[in-house]
């Protein structure tokens, strides 16, 4: 009895120890070490001792090293990860080499594989090679690129470590402590600044990263959504779109610490405030909706509110019966086509909206993963062409089949084309496709992965070169 109770007291000792006792202890196992590094990643001094710990795992090692990497490069098994050299390296996640860089603690290894990387412009290992270069630099305390893409990564990732002391602000740029959560409160008044006079890339980048950023002041806040309200859109202004622009207002309203009365507030600004009013407008009750801060009589009277209101509600999470019908029912075609792309809805919605007679709606609608057979076969026998090709490339396999004849007899060559390049279309149907007059769809036919052989020997006798290059460009067979 007495050896039960020491028992269950010496596990509740354990039990009541705290993450840093417990990531300093010798005793605690390498299991208990990876699940105290994903439980308090927020939480240096945890990190720290983690990283210090001779049970801590390897991959644990190289994670933890994002939040404290001159502690973790000390570690033995850092040390053994650098001695592989680029093919270990090349396995880093990309935020613990930019920390290691950017705290000036690189190890010679890692220097020199870095300054040895050489990617092709425009693929994923050459923008991890930008964000290694610019980290790199902002460890030397020297002038970085204004890559605002680079720039704003390369800031999210040192927000997990220790704050870096840079001793010239102006060397890296505004776009950086945008998104930098250990910014001071004049950095961020600089941001401000900047944002207000920046070209498009940049602008975006700050004002996003201003109007997100957990140091902001309210009112720094409302002036990002200010300047959002008077932006104007289209080609060369800062958004091409009301939807970008949109997208940005519903992050920077989405803040945790923002009041129910104060994002009412944005939710019903008045119709003259600016040409970006109905952006922050959308932006602020798609928050709202999402936040479930609206009371049930505010959220029935969006049904009867501007388009911009109506399109925020078509993308909440949950509509209720009366909401779904009645915006599958809305006078705008937006509204309808949101509707149409969405999982929840009904099939007798969607077997509606896929007769509906703007084209955007019923292509939605036949595209949607829901729809109905007995809607894609009436759309099958469409007289518009682009219903009859958005039913091609949606209708399940057994729809085709049943309807070889029609498809194969149709006038449209993008809907034959549709079939065409469907890897899940009957053999059959597929066999007949490459005896098609058109060439592109006997070329279609010839680089399907599922083409039947028959159909490829047919092929293979073709006389127009285009289709013969096809048979050269088909995926190559998987090993077993």
């Amino acid at each position: 009895m007495g050896q039960a109770r020491n028992h269950e007291q010496a596990e509740g000792e354990e039990v009541s120890k705290d993450p840093l006792t417990e990531a300093r202890d010798e005793k605690t196992s390498e299991k208990r070490l990876t699940a105290l590094a994903k439980e308090h990643a927020s939480d240096l001094q945890v990190m720290a001792a983690i990283a210090r710990h001779t049970n801590t795992a390897p991959r644990v090692l190289l994670e933890v090293a994002a939040a404290v990497p001159a502690v973790a490069v000390e570690h033995p098994a850092f040390v053994l990860q650098c001695i592989g050299g680029a093919a270990s390296f090349a396995k880093f996640p990309a935020a613990t080499v930019i920390a290691i860089l950017a705290h000036g603690v690189a190890p010679p290894e890692l220097l020199r594989w870095v300054d040895s990387m050489r990617a092709n412009w425009g693929s994923a290992e050459y923008h991890k090679q930008e964000l290694f270069r610019v980290a790199l630099r902002i460890g030397r305390g020297e002038t970085v690129p204004k890559q605002a893409d680079v720039l704003r990564e390369v800031a999210v990732a040192l927000s997990r470590s220790a704050a870096l002391t840079i001793a010239q602000p102006d060397t890296i740029g505004e776009v950086f402590f945008a998104s930098y959560v250990h910014a001071s409160e004049e950095a961020l008044a600089r941001v401000l600044g900047a944002a207000l006079v920046a070209v498009q890339l940049e602008a975006v980048a700050m004002l996003e990263g201003l109007g997100t950023h957990p140091r902001a002041t309210d009112s720094q806040v409302a002036t990002v959504l200010d300047r959002l309200i008077s932006l104007k859109h289209g080609n060369g202004r800062l958004f091409d779109d009301v939807e970008s622009c949109a997208a940005l207002a519903e992050k920077v309203l989405g803040r945790g610490d923002l009041t129910a009365d104060a994002l009412g507030h944005w939710c019903n600004l008045p119709e003259t405030a600016g040409e970006g009013r109905d952006a922050v407008v959308r932006g602020a009750l798609r928050a709202a909706i999402r936040r479930d801060l609206l009371a049930p009589a505010e959220r029935a009277a969006l049904l009867a509110r501007e388009l911009t209101a109506r399109l925020a509600l078509s993308t909440a999470d949950r509509l209720s019966e009366h909401e779904m019908a009645a915006l599958a029912s809305d006078a705008d075609y937006r509204v309808r086509a949101r509707i149409a792309a969405r999982a929840d809805v009904s099939a007798d919605v969607l077997t509606t909206l896929a007769a509906d007679e703007v084209l955007l709606v019923a292509e939605a609608a036949l595209a949607n993963a829901s729809a109905p057979e007995p809607a894609l076969r009436a759309a099958l026998s469409n007289p518009r062409r682009a219903v009859r090709r958005a039913a091609a490339a949606a209708a399940p396999p057994g729809l085709l089949e049943e309807t070889t004849a029609r498809l194969l007899a149709d006038a449209d060559g993008l809907t034959r084309l549709a079939v065409a390049s469907r890897r899940d279309a009957p053999p059959a149907l597929l066999t007949a496709l490459a005896r098609d007059k058109s060439p592109t769809i006997r070329r279609a036919i010839a680089k399907n992965a599922g083409t039947p052989d028959a159909a490829l020997d047919l092929l293979a006798n073709d006389e127009n070169p285009r289709v013969l290059d096809g048979l050269k460009k088909r995926p190559k067979p998987k090993a077993s």
